[in-house]
């Protein structure tokens, strides 16, 4: 698959950087229709395609759930945290148009992965969005 921009998919070394706290296993960044953007060098590109699809999917579940989170104001929860198999899933939104995922093992301590996704989006909120895709063609 394609990334939705070449500019994002050099963001890997900023993606990269996360993989230095404690116990994280993967970084995605992913458009908000299922698209890897960029990931971590030791993702695999079809596991990455996967994620991508799989993160959307959650994340339009956090929109959902929302109200049920008292998310006044806002369109979807900050940040969704699964812990399957004893691991966790990170994703927050990250840009206009775009989601950061992390996977770190059962071991890794919440708030510190929390605080570092937080960090990275605060620093390169304006490099991490994409434009919303358009139709290959015009309507008559």
């Amino acid at each position: 698959m394609t990334t939705p921009s070449s500019k994002l998919g050099d963001l890997g070394w900023v993606l990269d950087d996360l993989l230095r706290t404690p116990h994280t296993l993967r970084v995605l960044l992913l458009s908000s229709d299922g698209l890897v953007a960029a990931k971590s060098t030791n993702f695999d590109p079809d596991l990455a395609d996967q994620m991508a699809a799989a993160v959307s999917g959650i994340q339009s579940l956090s929109r959902s759930a929302a109200p049920f989170a008292d998310s006044a104001g806002t369109s979807e929860l900050a940040m969704f945290q699964y812990p399957p198999n004893g691991n966790y899933l990170f994703a927050m939104a990250a840009g206009e148009g775009t989601h950061l995922a992390v996977s770190a093992s059962g071991q890794a301590v919440v708030r510190d992965v929390s605080y570092a996704m937080e960090e990275t989006v605060d620093r390169l909120r304006e490099q991490l969005g994409v434009a919303p895709r358009t139709g290959a063609g015009t309507a008559s």
